[in-house]
This record gives C-alpha cells, sequence and structure tokens, in this order.
C-alpha cells in the first residue's frame, strides 16, 4: 500500500492570529493548508497550477 494523500485545504483568513490558529488546527488534523490572506489572493491560488482539494 502506498503512503496516504494529505488533502490540501485553501484556508482564507484576514486576520494573522487566526490565519495562524486555523492552519496549525488543519495540520494536527493532517491536512496541507495553504493561506490566503485575502479573497483576490485566494482566487489566484484557486486559479492556479496546485489543486485544491476543499476550501475553509
Amino acid at each position: 500500500m502506498g503512503t496516504p494523500t494529505r488533502k490540501t485545504v485553501l484556508l482564507v483568513e484576514n486576520e494573522v492570529i487566526i490565519a495562524m490558529s486555523g492552519n496549525m488546527t488543519l495540520e494536527r488534523l493532517g491536512y496541507q493548508p495553504v493561506t490566503a490572506h485575502s479573497a483576490e489572493k485566494a482566487i489566484e491560488i484557486v486559479h492556479g497550477e496546485d489543486p485544491i482539494d476543499m476550501n475553509a
């Protein structure tokens, strides 16, 4: 059997402390968080080359 793939989650949060807390929580739950600090950045990430499995 192969290694399980970690799901990538896009976290959109403009408050740095909340984003850091969210990232730590997602990592503890086994996800690979990607953080955007604005809606514009989130749209760039979604339209980028790396796949996003979920949005939070």
